[in-house]
């Protein structure tokens, strides 16, 4: 089945059509693009990515993909992965345009943002609640399941054949946002894009094979590790874990992908926050910390004290400080929002 398109506005609040015209008309004016994400890309960024530079190139357009942080192990086997560039040494002069997708705010690109060539214009693809802004153009999208589906749309209204590397590249987009369809952005129109992608060719159990059966044992000792040292509040209906570097070094390695630490958490039935706080390996006393919620708990709200954000059901920030200290100050604001339930 193709997904035609009279179906693009299908699960959608909003009409979305003008934005991406605009996109398309900016994309006509200019022939040599920038794509970028947020650092340490995931599964949805890097999909995105490589779908629109594929559909560039179809439209006669030069693309270059430059990121920081380099790619996880998992992500590997995608379609065309080996041009995306890791480092902005990597980064030309010469672009006419710059394309940002998954990225809540322009800081989320870290060192990228200060490198950027100046006075180009900036395509800003996103699905974050919480989205500044930052671009020329915005096309700010929460109640999509993904940039993923974002950017399917786009190729959609582009009328760009979609080759079986790029309806790769967009499946996994699509089920690491939504954690293979179990998370709450799930919407109908994530099953027909599903339905049109992998009558494309995807290989589904190559796909899931890479994603989700692709670990080491040192990988699941550390989760082990974490999850044997939950902790629970408000009846356990608040449970967090911690992920230190000690804990990295006695394992040989790093989570991830925090998504299935905190998938754990959410199993329990009574759990409506679940969070993980997890040193950086670059510094101890820099603490990114993951929020998944249940309703009707805010995750974005309570991410968004502490000046970061996401999404209704997952968001995350950073604090500066011990490990102990972001615990105290995130749970005594988590037990602010559970205590009325």
């Amino acid at each position: 089945m193709k997904i035609s398109l009279p179906q693009l506005n299908v699960g959608v609040k909003k009409n979305y059509r003008p934005v991406i015209r605009q996109i398309l008309h900016l994309i006509k004016q200019h022939k040599k693009f920038l794509i970028t994400t947020h650092v340490r890309c995931d599964g949805d960024a890097v999909g995105s990515e490589l779908a629109i530079k594929s559909m560039l190139n179809r439209m006669g357009k030069i693309a270059h993909i430059v990121n920081v942080g380099g790619i996880s192990k998992e992500l590997m086997f995608l379609p065309g992965i080996q041009e995306v560039a890791n480092g902005v040494k990597h980064l030309l002069s010469s672009y006419d345009a710059i394309i940002v997708v998954d990225s809540g705010s322009f800081e989320r690109l870290g060192e990228m943002r200060l490198a950027l060539p100046p006075h180009r214009p900036i395509i800003n693809i996103d699905h974050h609640l919480s989205n500044d802004n930052f671009g020329a153009i915005n096309w700010v999208a929460p109640e999509m399941s993904s940039v993923g589906e974002m950017v399917y749309r786009l190729i959609k209204t582009a009328r760009i054949p979609i080759d079986k590397n790029t309806a790769t590249n967009l499946y996994v987009s699509l089920i690491t946002d939504t954690g293979h369809f179990r998370f709450a952005s799930t919407t109908p129109y994530s099953h027909l894009m599903a339905s049109d992608l992998l009558s494309l060719g995807v290989n589904l159990v190559e796909v899931t094979k890479s994603i989700y059966n692709n670990k080491t044992p040192d990988e699941i000792k550390l989760q082990y590790d974490c999850i044997k040292r939950m902790k629970f509040a408000e009846n356990n209906r608040i449970a967090w874990i911690f992920l230190t570097r000690a804990m990295y070094k006695k394992h040989r390695t790093i989570p991830r992908d925090s998504q299935e630490y905190l998938q754990v958490l959410k199993s329990i039935k009574t759990v409506v926050v679940a969070i993980l706080f997890r040193e950086t390996a670059e510094d101890p006393l820099r603490i990114k910390i993951s929020i998944r919620s249940e309703p009707p708990v805010d995750a974005n709200k309570l991410a968004g004290h502490f000046g970061g954000g996401g999404h209704y059901r997952a968001s995350g920030c950073t604090m500066t400080g011990s490990l102990k200290k972001a615990e105290r100050l995130l749970i005594s604001k988590a037990r602010q929002y559970v205590k009325p339930l």
